[in-house]
């Protein structure tokens, strides 16, 4: 019996290793296997569409791979082992029904602004023949209120004071009760300028305080390391851009193009032209991110001591 157990043992602890190796070998691959990506792009007068444009995002040997095309049927594609993920057979399939229902949503429509217009235009005869009764019948009610007004005894002068008493009364109510409001708005833009000054104070406090400084240039330096691994390390191609009647655009393009260039290098080349319109050129870009090198820099800022404590005085409000 014992041994028996002992056996049981053996194979369960065998197991559970074999669960554990595995859910680590996973997160060793999950963060030092890059993420490679790799975008093309094309674009020409003689092409029809004059745009074309694919992305392509791939890991662990293309076992996952994810396909973005412009213009395409398919607009996204995702791959797992070769085996189609999205787009599923059966969103096809919703979306040809979708469109069937519309087909026939859009036939019965028509079918039912036909049988509407008809009966549209029986009411119209029927109607036209009531509005003139029902004409006839508010002149006549008209002229009677009109005697009514003319025979009634005009106000005494009594109530003719009365009336601009009342009057003169309103109005002053009103300029008292707007002047009031006028000063309480004055009232609240002062206090909200006051604190708008003191809130200033503490932040410019907490800016030019050795914390701020501190996390302020961590935070920065991991930010431009994240930025350095997820450039592309391979770009090539040209690009060629004209506009005859704005030359200072192509201009400003060139220029711009200038200071990308010590970036950039001399595997991309922009041609520009001034006397004619062009657009053309085609671009190819490749890369790779690190999920360690992303995660290493968050775990970094988030368990720093200096951007906890700027983080509780920004809170708080104290410089």
């Amino acid at each position: 019996m014992l041994a028996i157990f002992l056996l049981i043992l053996k194979i369960i602890g065998i197991v559970l290793l074999a669960v554990v190796g595995i859910v680590l070998l996973l997160i060793l691959l999950i963060l030092f296997v890059p993420v490679r990506y790799r975008v093309r792009a094309w674009a020409d007068d003689t092409y029809d569409p004059k745009f074309k444009a694919d992305a392509k995002v791939t890991w662990l040997l293309h076992l996952v791979n994810v396909l973005v095309c412009y213009p395409a049927d398919e607009l996204i594609r995702a791959r797992i082992c070769l085996f189609k993920v999205y787009p599923s057979g059966k969103d096809k399939k919703k979306d040809k029904k979708q469109k069937a229902d519309n087909g026939s949503e859009i036939k019965a429509d028509k079918k039912d602004n036909v049988s509407v217009n008809a009966e549209d235009q029986e009411l119209s005869k029927n109607s036209d023949v009531h509005t003139t009764d029902a004409c006839n019948d508010v002149k006549d009610a008209e002229k009677t209120t009109a005697e009514n007004v003319y025979q009634k005894d005009p106000l005494p002068i009594e109530k003719e004071d009365k009336n601009r008493d009342n009057v003169k009364k309103s109005f002053k109510l009103i300029i008292k009760e707007k002047l009031e409001a006028f000063k309480k708005k004055i009232s609240d833009i002062r206090a909200k300028i006051s604190d708008v000054k003191t809130n200033t104070d503490k932040y410019i406090g907490i800016y030019h305080s050795e914390t701020f400084q501190n996390a302020f240039v961590l935070s920065k330096r991991k930010l431009f390391g994240i930025i350095k691994s997820i450039l592309p390390k391979r770009i090539k191609g040209y690009f060629r851009f004209g506009k005859e009647d704005s030359p200072d655009t192509v201009g400003m393009a060139y220029s711009a193009y200038s200071v990308l260039y010590p970036k950039i290098g001399k595997k991309f080349s922009f041609i520009p032209e001034f006397e004619k319109d062009v657009l053309n050129g085609n671009v190819y870009i490749k890369g790779r991110i690190y999920i360690f090198v992303l995660l290493f820099a968050a775990v970094r800022i988030y368990f720093d001591k200096n951007v906890k404590r700027m983080l509780k005085m920004l809170k708080k409000g104290e410089g």
